[in-house]
């Protein structure tokens, strides 16, 4: 029989057996399908070149495309400018004044409510003049009114840019116009979004579908706005009317295409979607929504009491010496963090990564915040909360600094052990969090399989027929039989 032949009986063999195992049990046998099952769920296919979707409660991304590439925002960028208006003014009716500045820079084209120079409005009034009708002087009249001055605020905009933790933003206008200095990405803008949501008067005007500034000193009439969200307000295109939206903006210019921020809430669901380089309105919405509808449909909210916690940090002066002077120190949660997750999510998966605080040098008697906890499952960060140690009395946690070659050994052998656990971590990962990994465990196991079954068929008959053969030599060469009458 030639190799050939056994290989063939031996893959039909093994086929046979993997769709017998597969009727009985209802799934493949490999170990990594229960990974698949609860894997981080794949972004829907969309029409916009990058887009976001974040949790407003954990900062979760949900889901991505692109999300890091560098985009131009237009008119979402005044998501910005009455984020700061909020956090720096004292009250709405403050009175923001038109200047020759704020109506005559940038694109006279552009969207506007027909301010004058002279004219005032109160902040409550500009910010509904510009979150629903997308003013462009009325983004500039309140950046004069915020900073000083267009340049002074647009500082402002790039320098909590950098306290949010954008990765890929540089303001040059409070209003979107285009400017090849003026980009965001879709990751920073879920930031900006997730933050000015959190304002209760950013939520409540930028959720109106209709609004009237009244008169002025300069008009004596008043001015209908509408909201251009089309998920808020679907006068235009009702078939994106979005019941769970409740907060947004648009943005469109022939550079960066259109542009939209979601913000949406379905039970305990909150979060911000942000589209980028949509290449028309219906994209713009279809893609929004679709992201909107697969995030409710695949995530849910759950508690962290079901995760167990695991203080220990390997290379973490604070948790070393606060083990030198408690040994028996407890670590603990401030409480019960919120957690955004897949609906598959398994828990005894999500583990926790604790982050402390090297710069504390005393702990009280009592509760101590000394540090964060970061809950992990399939490498997204999923919620976070503060990690306590509650110590039985006051304690000083300077010591005296230890020689020289005594630091660099105990140094060299925590970076050791932490390289350890990051290669490990990097190997599991990548086999079970990956599609590459667990198509690399099926292609093992599959060789593992036929190399087994080609063993018992093929190599161990092979060895005990030779084996025999020997024997019979032996008893032939000592009795001197003739080897014609031996039957093998």
């Amino acid at each position: 029989m030639s190799f050939l032949s056994i290989f063939r009986k031996i893959i039909k063999k093994a086929a046979v057996t993997a769709l017998i195992f597969t009727a009985v049990t209802g799934s493949i046998p490999t170990a990594s399908a229960s990974a698949a099952t609860d894997s981080w769920p794949d972004c829907p296919s969309i029409k916009a070149g990058s887009a976001v979707v974040m949790n407003v409660d954990t900062g979760t991304v949900l889901f991505e495309k692109e999300g890091t590439k560098k985009e131009y925002p237009a008119s979402i960028t005044k998501v910005m400018t009455a984020l700061l208006a909020l956090e720096n003014c004292s009250s709405l009716s403050e009175d923001v004044e038109f200047t020759d500045e704020a109506i005559n820079t940038g694109d006279n084209e552009s969207s506007s409510i027909g301010m004058q120079i002279g004219e005032k409005l109160s902040l409550e009034n500009a910010l509904h003049g510009m979150l629903l009708a997308s003013a462009n002087e009325v983004a500039n009249a309140i950046a004069i009114h915020v900073g000083g001055s267009v340049d002074n605020f647009v500082g402002m905009m790039n320098e909590k840019a950098r306290e949010l933790g954008c990765v890929n933003t540089h303001f040059a206008n409070p209003c979107g116009l285009y400017n090849e200095n003026h980009y965001t990405c879709a990751y920073d803008m879920a930031l900006i979004a997730r933050e000015a949501a959190r304002h209760p008067d950013f939520v409540r005007i930028a959720g109106l579908k209709k609004y009237v500034i009244p008169k002025t000193n300069k008009i004596d009439e008043t001015r209908p706005i509408a909201n251009t969200h089309q998920m808020i307000n679907p006068a235009e295109n009702p078939e994106y009317g979005y019941e769970y939206c409740y907060a947004g903006k648009t943005g469109y210019t022939s550079e960066a295409g259109y542009t939209l921020v979601s913000c949406a809430k379905k039970g305990s669901m909150d979060v911000v979607c942000v589209v980028m380089k949509a290449g028309c309105r219906a994209d713009q919405y279809e893609s929004s929504l679709k992201l909107l509808d697969h995030t409710f449909k695949r995530f849910r909210m759950e508690t962290s009491d079901k995760v167990t916690l695991d203080p220990a940090v390997s290379g973490s002066a604070l948790y070393t010496r606060i083990l030198k002077k408690d040994p028996v120190a407890v670590f603990t949660a401030s409480g019960p963090a919120m957690l955004s997750i897949p609906k598959k999510c398994d828990f005894d998966s999500v583990i926790t990564d604790c982050t402390y605080d090297d710069s504390i040098t005393s702990v009280k008697e009592g509760a101590n915040i000394v540090g964060t906890i970061d809950y992990i499952y399939r490498n997204h960060k999923i919620g976070q909360t503060e990690l306590i140690y509650t110590g039985t009395q006051n304690l000083s946690l300077i010591e005296a600094t230890a020689p020289a070659s005594q630091s660099a050994v105990e140094v060299s052998a925590e970076e050791y052990s932490a390289g350890l656990n990051t290669f490990f971590t990097n190997i599991r990962n990548f086999l079970f969090d990956s599609k590459k990994g667990i198509i690399t465990l099926l292609v093992i196991a599959a060789v593992v399989i036929i190399f087994i079954i080609y063993d018992i068929k093929v190599l161990r008959p092979r060895r005990k027929r030779r084996k025999r053969y020997m024997m019979h030599k032996r008893l032939r060469k000592s009795s001197g039989i003739d080897k014609r009458h031996i039957r093998f």
